[in-house]
């Protein structure tokens, strides 16, 4: 690797270890000064290194207040009968940009996400693709059967080719933007995106400092709001937010905290015992319970919390994916659901 590239990469892990080290939102100084919002800073360049914040509670409870506060309308939503319908999820694109944006604009959070979704599986289709042609390459010379999860890998480029045929971004940022409205609009499969995987690339961090600020910002918060919404993937994104360690899938948005996330593990395996999920997998969720450092006192009153949680937010509803990292990038439909 050149001298260069090596200093970058440096960098990058300095930044996104250090200045994503933990969620700003507007911290409080010692004199009681706020400090500058990504909107704010000047010239869109850090102006301070916010240090890991715990979460609005300190007493162990969930704060559904906060939570709703933190997605409350920014952007002006109505009903999804004053729109009409999305396109078809498969169908091009290109031709629908122009009047979604203008639907977007207009408080159509579903508009919102279907754009963001769209610009982001576009912009990552050249990578999918190329996956693809070494993954068949690869098989083919170790005479392998092709083993896929899901839609065959092969099937969706050529579904991403035939969606993404035209598509031309705004700007390098517009899918985190339209991302982020619609996630504060209240859409439900925004929220969880918008917190778990945002529509920036991490190796871009040093040219979308004010992004990945606003990002951070919210990213706890939407995953708290989600949780209302009874999206069990933010309960598995919560618990890992909160462990000690480095966070490499994603830059840090909470300081560590054990009682935290012990709360979020207990509610994970709550939820998947009530979904019938298989003894096994329980069994190992239940042993990660038992990997956080907490005195029992903290246990009993994270338990509590757990179990109140589950009867509000998940309690007789249909199973659905646990895990944060298992959904499809380009599940277009998700939007309306």
């Amino acid at each position: 690797m050149k001298r260069p590239a090596i200093v970058l990469a440096l960098l990058v892990l300095a930044v996104g270890g250090g200045w994503l080290g933990g969620r700003s939102q507007r911290d409080v100084d010692p004199d009681g000064e706020s400090s500058p919002s990504a909107d704010e800073s000047s010239g869109g360049r850090a102006t301070a290194t916010p240090q890991p914040r715990a979460a609005s509670r300190t007493d162990g409870q969930f704060d559904e207040a906060t939570a709703a506060a933190t997605s409350s309308g920014n952007a002006t939503s109505r009903s999804a009968e004053s729109f009409g319908p999305l396109p078809a999820p498969d169908e091009p694109i290109a031709a629908h940009l122009d009047e979604l944006r203008r639907r977007a604009a207009a408080g159509d959070e579903r508009a919102a996400c279907r754009i963001a979704m769209a610009l982001d599986a576009c912009s990552t289709l050249p990578q999918l693709a190329g996956y693809s042609e070494r993954s068949v390459a690869m098989q083919a010379a170790m005479n392998m059967r092709q083993v896929e999860m899901g839609e065959p890998l092969g099937k969706r480029v050529a579904r991403l080719e035939r969606v993404c045929a035209d598509v031309v971004p705004t700007d390098a940022t517009e899918s985190f933007r339209w991302q982020q409205q619609a996630a504060q609009a209240g859409n439900r499969e925004s929220l969880f995106r918008a917190a778990a995987t945002p529509a920036l690339r991490l190796e871009d961090l040093l040219a979308h400092v004010p992004e990945w600020s606003a990002w951070r910002d919210r990213a706890l918060g939407y995953l708290e709001q989600s949780l209302v919404q009874g999206d069990a993937r933010a309960v598995d994104a919560l618990a890992m937010a909160y462990r000690e360690g480095p966070f490499l899938r994603r830059p840090r948005i909470v300081a560590a905290d054990a009682q935290r996330g012990y709360l979020y593990s207990r509610l994970r395996t709550r939820i998947a015992e009530a979904a019938g999920e298989p003894p096994a997998r329980i069994a190992a969720m239940v042993a990660e319970e038992a990997s956080w450092s907490l005195d029992e006192a903290g246990r009993a009153v994270a338990e509590s919390e757990a179990a109140r949680l589950f009867d509000q937010y998940f309690a007789g509803r249909p199973a659905q994916p646990l895990d944060a990292d298992v959904f499809t990038q380009d599940d277009f439909g998700a939007c309306e659901r």
